[in-house]
C-alpha cells in the first residue's frame, strides 16, 4: 500500500515537471517572437501656422491653413482651426472651417470636428462632425445639423435642422434624418412659406420633389396637416401636378372665417390628401370626414378652402356644398 502511495506521488511530481517545461518554453518561444518581430517606424512633422495645399489623384484640390500640423507617414495631415477650400471641376469651390480637421489620403477624406462649417453657392452647413468625400463629392454631417440648401435653376431654398445630412452633390440629392425641422421658400414673394416636420425627408432637385417619412408635419397656407408620410412638389405651375400630397392617417386642422368674420376651426380626417396651394384648396380622399361645429360631414371626396367655411363632398350618387 506504501509503494503504491509512493509511486502516484512520483508520477504526479514527474507529470507536473513536465507541464511546467513545456509552459516555459511556451512563453520564452512566445517572447522570443514577439522580440523579433520588426518594429514600425512613424514618420510624424509637425508644423505650425500653415498654409499649402492637397491635390487628390479624382481631381479635387484641398487648400488649408491651420494653426498647427501634424503629418503622420506623409498620408495622414491631422489639422488644428483648420480652413480653407475644397474646389472641383464638377461642384466648384467648397468654403470650410472647424476646430480639429483630419484629411486621409489613402481614404480621400476630409473630416472635420467641432463647429464643422461648409458654404458653397448651393449649400450652408453647420455641424458637430463634417466627411467630405473627394472622390465622389458626398458631404455628410453629424448631430446638430443646421443646413441651407438652394436650387440653383428654380431658386428654391430648404433651411432645415437634423441629427443627420447626406448631400450627393453632383445627383443633387439630399438627405435628412432623426428629428428633421425646417421650411421651403420659394423665390416669388407671394408664395407663402412651406413648413415641415419629419423623421427622415429626402429632396431631389432634379425630379423636384420632397419626401418625408414617419411623423410627418406640414403647415401650408393656414392647414396644418399630419400624416406617415408625404412628398412635396417644388413645381406648381403645372396644372396637373400636385404641390403636395400625404397618405395612411391623415388629420388636417384648420382655421378658417364664418360669414360673420369671426374665426373658428374644424378638423379632417382621411387615408389621402391632395393638395392646391395656387387654387387655395385641398383635397381629401379614403373615407374622409369633417368635424366642424357640431357636424359631422363624410364622403368619398372633401374639398376645403382657404379661410371659408365652405365644405365641398362629394360621393357616389350626390354631389352638393355645405356652407356654414
Amino acid at each position: 500500500m506504501k509503494q503504491t502511495a509512493v509511486l502516484v506521488v512520483y508520477f504526479l511530481l514527474v507529470s507536473w515537471s513536465v507541464v511546467s517545461s513545456l509552459l516555459y518554453w511556451g512563453e520564452e518561444t512566445l517572447a522570443a517572437k514577439v522580440l523579433s518581430r520588426p518594429k514600425k517606424i512613424v514618420e510624424v512633422q509637425r508644423f505650425y501656422e500653415v498654409e499649402g495645399f492637397y491635390l487628390d489623384p479624382g481631381g479635387s484640390k484641398v487648400y488649408y491653413l491651420a494653426n498647427q500640423l501634424k503629418i503622420y507617414d506623409r498620408t495622414l495631415f491631422l489639422f488644428e482651426n483648420p480652413r480653407g477650400e475644397v474646389y472641383s471641376e464638377r461642384i466648384g469651390t467648397t468654403d470650410y472651417k472647424a476646430e480639429k480637421g483630419r484629411l486621409d489620403q489613402k481614404k480621400a477624406l476630409l473630416t472635420f470636428e467641432n463647429n464643422a462649417e461648409f458654404l458653397n453657392q448651393d449649400f450652408d452647413l453647420l455641424t458637430d462632425k463634417a466627411l467630405y468625400h473627394l472622390e465622389d463629392e458626398i458631404v455628410e454631417g453629424f448631430g446638430n445639423v443646421d443646413s441651407r440648401v438652394s436650387d440653383p435653376k428654380s431658386k428654391d431654398v430648404i433651411k432645415a435642422k437634423s441629427e443627420y445630412i447626406k448631400m450627393y452633390q453632383e445627383r443633387r440629392h439630399v438627405h435628412y434624418a432623426e428629428n428633421v425641422v425646417g421650411k421651403i421658400i420659394r423665390p416669388r414673394p407671394y408664395d407663402e412659406v412651406t413648413y415641415f416636420w419629419g423623421q427622415t425627408m429626402d429632396v431631389d432637385f432634379f425630379d423636384r420633389m420632397a419626401e418625408l417619412q414617419r411623423d410627418v408635419r406640414v403647415k401650408s397656407q393656414n392647414f396644418d396637416i399630419k400624416a406617415r408620410k408625404g412628398e412635396l412638389f417644388l413645381d406648381n405651375f403645372h396644372n396637373e401636378l400636385k404641390y403636395y400630397v400625404f397618405y395612411d392617417d391623415v388629420e388636417v386642422d384648420q382655421k378658417y372665417q364664418e360669414q360673420d368674420g369671426t374665426w373658428a376651426m374644424r378638423k379632417a380626417y382621411g387615408e389621402k390628401l391632395e393638395g392646391y396651394p395656387s387654387e387655395e384648396k385641398i383635397v381629401m380622399s379614403g373615407t374622409p370626414k369633417v368635424i366642424q361645429g357640431q357636424d359631422v360631414i363624410r364622403g368619398n371626396l372633401i374639398t376645403l378652402r382657404q379661410n371659408i367655411g365652405l365644405v365641398e363632398v362629394e360621393d357616389s350618387t350626390a354631389s352638393f356644398i355645405y356652407e356654414d
